[in-house]
């Protein structure tokens, strides 16, 4: 897995080894180019009768939860956005705490450096469209304006790697080596008679055996800080949702081998990566009807979330997407291009 000096030479300096340094994150910003797209094709978005998403994952019912109009924006219409070096941080990071459980465990804490710039190398020539989807550039020309600007968001993905190895120890995990790793999941949620059919699909980060074939625990990392009290709920109610696909949906086929028994979601485990690692862990009911409520309440708040956005849909009106008041949200830059007269609630 390590590059050769060459091919070191031609990267950018953060590829090279260095100390851990912890940096400002950078959000993407519309730029001028993306803002007049956006006001030319504001007229067909809004003239196209609004239509049902084919689906739902939890990070896209956390997001309609958030800000309606974001999900609108992002999930319906596809706005376009400028690539952003928050989202491909959190790519990179998660494509290296995957590849590296490929390696034998001696190996791994050495070689997870590395893991993240190799990843790098390729993607970072890979091709980004602009706001209109038809010219193309190298990608790290697309998030950064200098190589500096990149040294420093690559050091800091670097940092959030470092965070990991000093929480949990690749070469010797709590419940021993990743059941699964990176895979797709998905159930079929019974609806209304009124409501189209749902869903419900999502990828996890990471399976773990829990001892004595007890079932699985389910651990899925973030990239950001811990967040306090009810600010987790988001973070947990998105874990309950994986729990609900592997308990009622088509198990994915790196478990079918295993007896229904341990292949039933029964911890659930958040690790935050930034400034120094935490986790949040819930572990679900033993108790069976305890556990099949627990479920039947998180399916009920996915399917509620179903019908609200079936009532917008069905209104036929975009502008009663409710926007938020987070100062952060893309709704707060589109919503003036979309909506000049209509500002939403």
């Amino acid at each position: 897995m390590r590059a050769s000096p060459s091919a070191l030479l031609c990267a950018s300096a953060w590829l090279m080894p260095a100390p851990r340094v912890r940096f400002a994150s950078m959000a993407a910003k519309l730029t001028p180019e993306y803002s007049e797209v956006i006001k030319r094709r504001a007229a067909e978005w809004i003239l196209q009768p609004l239509q049902m998403p084919k689906r739902l994952s939890p990070t896209a019912i956390t997001a309609f939860q958030g800000c309606q109009q974001q999900y609108l924006f992002q999930k319906m219409w596809k706005v376009p956005e400028p690539p952003s070096p928050v989202l491909y941080k959190g790519i990179l990071v998660h494509e290296a705490l995957e590849k590296i459980y490929d390696l034998p465990p001696e190996q791994r804490r050495a070689q997870l450096h590395d893991a993240l710039r190799d990843a790098w190398r390729v993607e970072r020539k890979k091709p980004s469209p602009d706001a209109s989807g038809t010219v193309s550039r190298p990608l790290h020309d697309a998030l950064f304006t200098s190589r500096e600007e990149e040294r420093q968001w690559g050091l800091e993905c670097l940092a959030l790697l470092d965070s990991y190895a000093a929480f949990e120890d690749p070469a010797a995990l709590p419940y021993g080596e990743p059941v699964s790793r990176e895979g797709w999941l998905e159930a079929q949620l019974p609806t209304a008679a009124d409501l189209p059919p749902l869903t419900l699909l999502g990828k996890f980060d990471r399976l773990d055996a829990l001892p004595g074939g007890a079932g699985l625990a389910v651990v899925d990392y973030k990239t950001g800080k811990a967040p306090y009290g009810q600010w987790g709920e988001k973070d947990r109610f998105q874990l309950r949702c994986y729990a609900l696909m592997l308990a009622r949906g088509e198990p994915p086929r790196s478990l079918k081998h295993l007896p229904l028994a341990e292949r039933t979601p029964r911890q659930l485990r958040l690790l935050y990566l930034k400034e120094g690692a935490a986790t949040i862990e819930e572990t679900l009911p033993a108790d069976g009807e305890a556990y099949e409520a627990l479920l039947d309440d998180t399916q009920e708040r996915v399917l509620q979330v179903w019908r609200e956005i079936a009532e917008l849909v069905e209104s036929g009106r975009p502008e009663d997407f409710s926007h938020c008041d987070r100062s952060f949200c893309l709704c707060h830059e589109v919503r003036p291009l979309v909506f000049p007269n209509f500002p939403g609630r």
